[in-house]
């Protein structure tokens, strides 16, 4: 259902190149784990591709014990203008802090949909200004009532609303649909079948209509929407969506 952090890399990456119109676009790559590397060098890739553009700086040397100031300022005095960088949500607090403690606001920071939670915004309040986040779907936190039923449910479930919890309530939904299609019998091969048969779903929680059908693999979601931390709380940065071209 949702970008996932390749796609969510390229698109991140596009954002800041094509949306925000920033010549001087870096990426830190702090989740350093040696079976998701080529994927993670493929999504940048993959940008230069599309854009025919460069990265002006990458790295990609950290672990998940590591502070990620000093790398964060080899990207200053590269002259990034923005960096996309990613991580998990200790890595979020630690790059907060460090944007604040080392006065590094003139750079757009740009994490992954890990940094897009609630926990993340307290933690860091107004030190964590500026510092933007990819959401994979309609922002949770926005006015948009194609959130109603979703909230409505989490809260009923006292699940926290986060883009994942979207991504869950997304496959339940589709794959229900799916299943009342079946005529007769619902066992593997009919609910593959019904899966292979899905038409395009599109809702407006998702940038790109959702498909499944009979390729080796499947990235339907090639959309991102961007938010702002401010004062404490996710903001939408940008009504609209960035759609990856294909």
């Amino acid at each position: 259902m949702n970008t996932g952090p390749f796609a969510g890399i390229t698109v991140s990456l596009y954002y800041a190149s094509e949306t925000l119109a920033l010549e001087r676009v870096c990426n830190i790559n702090l989740f350093v784990i040696p079976d998701l590397a080529p994927a993670f060098d493929a999504a940048v890739a993959r940008w230069e591709s599309i854009t025919g553009k460069s990265l002006t700086f990458r790295v990609k040397a950290a672990t998940l014990q590591d502070d990620p100031t000093p790398l964060m300022l080899q990207a200053r005095d590269a002259g990034c203008q923005a960096v996309v960088i990613d991580g998990v949500e200790p890595h979020a607090v630690a790059v907060g802090r460090a944007i604040d403690a080392q006065g590094l606001h003139d750079i757009v920071w740009v994490g992954l949909t890990s940094y897009y939670t609630d926990s993340i915004a307290s933690q860091l309040g107004s030190a964590g200004n500026g510092l933007q986040a990819n959401s994979e779907f309609e922002p949770y936190g926005s006015d948009s009532p194609a959130l109603d039923d979703w909230k409505s449910l989490m809260a009923t479930a006292d699940v926290p609303l986060t883009s994942f919890a979207q991504g869950g309530y997304l496959a339940a939904t589709i794959f229900v649909e799916a299943l009342r299609g079946i005529e007769g019998e619902i066992n593997r091969e009919s609910v593959a079948e019904a899966m292979r048969s899905l038409k395009p779903y599109q809702t407006p929680l998702l940038g790109t209509p959702y498909t499944f059908g009979p390729g080796d693999a499947h990235a339907p979601n090639q959309a991102s929407k961007f938010v702002e931390l401010r004062d404490g709380r996710w903001v939408t940065a940008a009504d609209e969506w960035v759609i990856l071209p294909r």
